[in-house]
């Protein structure tokens, strides 16, 4: 389950000055990155956003330097509550490649420990020059509803 999602946009802007004033002005493509924070990524996820051979028959899954992390779709959720009102906005990222995450290990030790997984990915803008959609709801079951049928939609 993902317990946290960081977007983190990289605002590219350009600027045209002459006479000491600014004479034009454009924004960039939007891109940036996002971070999801899981208790607990399957290898059947991280094959499916990192490109990996996965035997889900032995759960073992195969890293090889060919490997190339596909171009997916993100969906989340996100709670809200202003003056009481609770509200859902579901959100869809549409171009995202992830990258390989860092690899922390505790071993030797006699306790349990918990741990967290971060993967982070790098959006943009689709071919149809999109990057997000989102919408709003009153309940979480309708914005999860929405989402799926988005996200299945877009994969078919």
């Amino acid at each position: 389950m993902v317990i946290s999602v960081d977007i983190s946009p990289d605002n590219q802007s350009s600027e045209l000055w002459a006479n000491n004033m600014r004479v034009e002005f454009a924004n960039g493509s939007p891109s940036g990155t996002i971070t999801l924070i899981s208790d607990n990524i399957k290898n059947t996820a991280f094959s499916k956003l990192l490109g990996h051979t996965f035997a889900q028959a032995d759960n073992e899954m195969d890293y090889a330097d060919s490997d190339t992390a596909p171009n997916v779709l993100i969906g989340t959720v996100e709670h809200d509550q202003v003056g009481g009102a609770k509200s859902y906005t579901a959100m869809i990222f549409k171009k995202v490649i992830f990258i390989e995450p860092s690899i922390s290990l505790n071993t030797g030790t006699k306790q349990t420990t918990f741990n967290t997984t971060q993967i982070v990915g790098n959006y943009s803008v689709d071919a149809t020059g999109k990057w997000l959609k989102r919408k709003t709801f009153t309940t979480q079951a309708a914005a999860k509803a929405w989402l799926e049928e988005e996200l299945e939609y877009s994969a078919s």
